[in-house]
């Protein structure tokens, strides 16, 4: 069998042999060259571990020979575990983490302590994300359906000197498989609990002597996990909507109240290859695909803001089921002031003496244990929520002599989005949050890349324009709290932050590998960018009475004043690296990089006091890392080892910090170090073992979490230990005329805290997650039949969420998928 095994790459500090991350990895081609390279047929029943290789450096190599972190796992390897969506990959890469928004409906990459935890559209990520080197722009639209992959591969640490995109927290790249001059076709599908129902297909046919054609597709669904019960946990008494008439009662929102988390992703790929000659090729290639999804799936988890003795909001807490304070004083008492806290001045609950009913919200809202999976929401429906990708590439890989190749990428990438959730995430009309985005993204890379025995160089330059709008209302419909307040309690009204941003991105990058002596090599790499930006933002109030869609007017008044800004920024990333191969199978490595992200703008939501003027801009975020690393590969090839130590200076650190009912991103110091090792072992004819283990300690020594009050704080989402581990076993003997194949997947991480300004309510606990799989593929490899099941224990584990303490006493928490299993087959011919 093909089995291919993913090693990550490591890195190595200093003199200190240390530690590296883990996983399988698979095989590409070299810059130039779209045939895909294959390691060799090892049956996995043999001795010894795989060899890979990768194109980490834009060449072929072997993944023992690549002096970076790099993570590869193969579609086939994603399969048998049963990953189906982009972000998974996170559970298989310790140092990498997840966050996100809208229930979890989007989220993106954190890798190393790098993220930026903005629920906006219109930033680009500090990790950047490709598909078939197709860039993703935005950052809340990492969220993919994976299918027809050849691989993933995830690069920590700052990125520039070679990739399209410059990153300082790393990249991840999805790799579908290329069209092949053969005939070839694979249909697979899985069922499972919560009605989930999976098939992908993909067929190959050469249409002549030159020219492939490769359509693939998937369709992948699951119906809802969380159960709405209603108002049936209400307070009694405590209103559901409001109204300034009590003679004019509001109608109930009839459209709501029902169950969520039901997902429909689904994507088709086209690829057409033309080889008129053995040294060009020509592809294109353009996808669809998108997400229909029900309103953010939220929890209410009650919460109290805690404050000081100047009334400041320097802390909250989960409240217990006894605990009756809506907020906490410095001397631990109910602390009540209507001028401070406006919410706590209206009788919306059976007590108006500043209190809570007993371990409620502060609208009379009991939620259920969250291992019951049941929940209350007034504007829950099951499918409301969109995102629509299209986009469009063109590959040339052009020989021009000897060993000198030149590379053209030209994309176009439009996205759509459009979210609603209920920010009480409760029966109670409070007021929602709706997000409606479009971006257009068109990008060109070129590169030339060569190289003689001692010396090997890629020059290159990257041009992208990007435009997206966003439009966020804080929906506010007919008798919610907030309609209440803006005197639109019978018609409705949406406070709405509206924003538009164009950059154009310039860049000319280059890398050079020099062998100055038979055990040494020398790297260097540079790249030169200039950023320009042009940005209006705008927050007014729209007339509109549907808690589901968002209008484009009339606009009713304006809310802040208008604010518009044009500038140009340049920037450089840089490499330095020195590598050392004493014997056969030991690498050694120690490199500085330098990273940056261009800086962007702040988009605060609508019904917020306006920030200032000059706190819309935030500058660029500069990552000077550290880090050596250490490759060792045993002689029988049964051990392989990959450790790393690094070091981060952070430079005006891109740190979101949500607060009250909206967040900004500020300009923070930040540092940053850890240490990761990957095993792999074959210790016996069959069985594979390997195990990851990642340490990240990052720290910005201060950040502003209330007026005046600075504190030492942890980048949200930064667990501090993550680990991996697998055990997979292939039996020797035929059984059914095939192999069976069983696998236990052990995915670990620590507490973290989901928003920077490290609350004791914003602290999470961690968890770990258990998947078995067990797979019968026949002797050809073309049948497989399989079975899984995935979070075996049904751990009930938070993963994204937004501290609404002092707006409704309670903080949005989105949870895990629940234990869930299946079969699947799939043939291929």
């Amino acid at each position: 069998m093909n089995k291919r095994m993913n090693i990550c790459g490591v890195s190595f500090l200093g003199l200190l042999p240390a530690l590296l991350v883990p996983q399988p990895a698979v095989a590409q081609a070299a810059a130039g060259n779209t045939e895909e390279a294959q390691p060799a047929k090892v049956d996995p029943r043999s001795g010894g571990i795989e060899e890979i290789v990768v194109t980490a450096q834009r060449r072929e190599q072997s993944s023992r020979d690549v002096a970076i972190a790099i993570t590869s796992v193969s579609g086939d390897q994603l399969a048998s575990r049963g990953v189906t969506s982009s972000v998974e990959i996170a559970k298989l890469t310790p140092g990498v983490s997840i966050s996100g928004s809208i229930g979890g409906q989007s989220q993106q990459f954190a890798i190393r302590g790098v993220v930026q935890a903005d629920y906006g559209d219109i930033s680009e990520p500090p990790v950047a994300v490709y598909v078939d080197d197709t860039y993703i722009s935005n950052q809340q639209a990492q969220v993919l359906a994976t299918f027809d992959l050849d691989r993933v591969e995830v690069l920590k640490g700052p990125q520039g000197t070679l990739f399209g995109r410059n990153a300082t927290g790393g990249l991840v790249h999805f790799v579908p498989k290329k069209p092949s001059f053969h005939d070839e076709g694979a249909i697979s599908g899985s069922v499972g609990n919560y009605q989930s129902t999976r098939i992908e297909a993909a067929i190959n046919h050469p249409l002549s002597e030159t020219v492939a054609l490769r359509i693939s597709g998937v369709f992948d669904r699951h119906g809802n996990w969380w159960n709405n019960i209603g108002s049936s946990t209400m307070v009694p008494g405590a209103p559901l909507t409001f109204t300034s008439d009590p003679t004019k009662p509001v109608p109930t929102n009839q459209k709501g109240f029902q169950d969520l988390g039901a997902e429909t992703k689904f994507g088709i790929r086209a690829q057409l290859l033309w080889e008129p000659s053995t040294d060009l090729k020509i592809r294109l290639a353009g996808s669809w695909g998108g997400q229909n999804l029900g309103t953010g799936p939220y929890f209410a988890t009650p919460t109290a803001p805690v404050v000081d003795a100047q009334g400041r909001v320097v802390n909250n807490i989960e409240i217990s089921p006894t605990d009756t304070r809506s907020i906490v004083g410095p001397d631990g008492k109910n602390y009540y002031n209507p001028a401070l806290f406006g919410f706590q001045g209206f009788q919306f609950s059976p007590n108006n003496d500043g209190s809570r009913a007993a371990g409620a919200t502060w609208f009379g809202y009991l939620p259920p244990d969250p291992k019951t999976r049941n929940f209350g929401d007034y504007l829950a429906r099951s499918d409301n929520n969109r995102t629509r990708t299209w986009d469009a590439t063109l590959h040339v890989d052009w020989q021009l002599g000897g060993n000198t190749s030149l590379t053209s990428i030209t994309a176009y990438r439009h996205y759509f989005k459009n979210f609603t959730m209920n920010s009480g995430s409760s029966p109670v009309a409070l007021l929602n949050y709706q997000l409606l985005n479009q971006a257009y993204n068109v990008t060109q890379e070129l590169r030339l890349a060569g190289s003689t025995d001692d010396l090997k160089w890629v020059l290159g330059g990257f041009y992208q324009h990007n435009d997206s709008f966003e439009n966020t209302p804080t929906g506010a419909p007919a008798g919610s709290l907030f309609a209440l307040f803006l005197g639109a309690d019978q018609t409705g009204i949406e406070p709405t932050a509206v924003s538009h941003l164009k950059s154009n991105s310039g860049s000319i990058f280059g890398q050079v590998e020099y062998k100055f002596a038979p055990q040494w090599t020398i790297v260097a790499g540079i790249r030169g960018i200039i950023e320009k930006q042009s940005f209006v933002y705008n927050m007014e109030a729209i007339a509109n009475s549907d808690p589901y869609k968002i209008v484009n007017g009339p606009v009713l008044y304006q809310l802040a004043t208008p604010f518009a800004d044009k500038r140009t920024q340049k920037l450089w990333a840089g490499k330095l690296q020195l590598e050392f191969r004493p014997v056969k199978g030991l690498l050694t490595y120690v490199g500085l990089n330098r990273g940056v992200k261009a800086g962007a703008y702040n988009s605060q939501l609508a019904g917020n006091p306006p920030i200032a003027a000059s706190a819309i801009p935030y500058q660029p975020e500069e990552l000077v890392s550290l880090e050596g690393g250490v490759k060792w590969t045993s002689a029988d090839r049964r051990i392989q080892v990959d450790a790393a130590t690094y070091y981060y200076w952070y430079n005006n650190f891109q740190a979101f910090r949500w607060a009250t009912y909206s967040g900004i991103i500020e300009n923070v110091k930040d540092r940053t170090y850890g240490a990761e090792i990957a095993i792999t072992t074959a210790p016996i004819d069959g069985l594979r073992v390997s195990g990851a283990f990642a340490y990240v300690h990052a720290e910005i020594p201060e950040l502003s979490v209330a007026s005046g009050v600075i504190r030492s704080v942890t980048p949200a989402y930064t667990p501090k230990y993550t680990g991996s581990a697998q055990i997979a076993y292939t039996f020797g003997p035929e059984i059914l005329g095939g192999h069976v194949a069983v696998s236990y997947d052990l995915s670990y991480k620590s507490s973290f805290y989901n928003n920077f300004r490290n609350f004791d309510g914003e602290h999470w606990a961690g968890y770990t997650l258990h998947d078995l799989s067990v797979n019968w593929t026949s002797a050809d490899e073309k049948v497989t039949v399989g079975a899984y099941v995935k979070n075996l224990t049904d751990e009930r584990y938070r993963t994204v969420g937004f501290d609404l303490s002092e707006v409704t006493g309670n903080t949005i928490t989105a949870y895990g998928d629940p234990r869930t299993f299946g079969a699947r087959a799939g043939i291929k011919f």
